[in-house]
């Protein structure tokens, strides 16, 4: 924090000793906080070839189907073919699919018998950086009539779970707040005072993962 108060003096312009005072201050933090929630899962790169074959050595509820063999037999009920080997063919594997899949990386385990919770990122920190600016002048109109106005402005960005480094994975959100304040006091006479103030506060939260929710308040 970086406060700073004093009055506004300007050299043959404007005398405000005694008069008109301002007051900045600052805040800003950059920091990194552990967080890990969970240990994902990441395909291997048989995988991503359309190759699961190494689950049938863990369970034959793993066998994958072809979809475009489906079919109704008696009883009503469906069934379809079993890819051979619990391999899918290549020609089957959608090309924007497979661009997408670059974006995964490489296990970083063995993980569970099936594969699963292979890629443990226990060293995954939430980024955040946040700042704070604070500014407000007080103004003696008279022995009777003071005023000040009073301003602030919040930002802060985060990023946690980005597992990926690529910002493919995890959320990136900010929070930003504005608010002020004006307050008049009048010292009408020795048993009464009258003191006005407006105040004003907004809130907005954007998740880029969920673009579309914004809160203000």
């Amino acid at each position: 924090m970086v406060p700073q108060r004093g009055p506004i003096y300007i050299p043959k312009l404007y005398d405000g000793r005694n008069r008109t005072f301002v007051m900045w201050g600052y805040e800003g933090i950059h920091e990194g906080r552990p967080r890990n929630n969970g240990n994902p899962t990441v395909p291997t790169n048989a995988m991503k070839q359309g190759d699961f074959s190494a689950l049938l050595n863990v369970s034959p509820n793993y066998q994958i189907y072809n979809p475009f063999t489906r079919r109704a037999v008696a009883g009503g009920r469906f069934e379809a073919d079993p890819f051979p080997g619990n391999r899918i063919p290549g020609s089957m594997i959608n090309p924007i699919a497979a661009n997408i899949l670059k974006y995964f990386p490489e296990p970083r385990s063995a993980g569970n018998a099936d594969g699963s919770n292979n890629y443990q990122r226990p060293e995954l920190l939430e980024e955040a950086k946040y700042y704070t600016h604070s500014v407000r002048v007080d103004h003696n109109i008279s022995d009777k009539n003071r005023l000040f106005v009073r301003g602030s402005v919040y930002r802060r960005d985060s990023t946690y779970n980005n597992f990926f480094d690529n910002l493919a994975t995890g959320s990136l959100f900010q929070f930003l707040s504005r608010a002020g304040v004006i307050d008049d006091v009048h010292t009408i006479s020795p048993s009464m005072v009258l003191n006005v103030r407006y105040g004003y506060n907004r809130f907005i939260r954007v998740d880029r993962a969920n673009p579309e929710v914004t809160v203000s308040t």
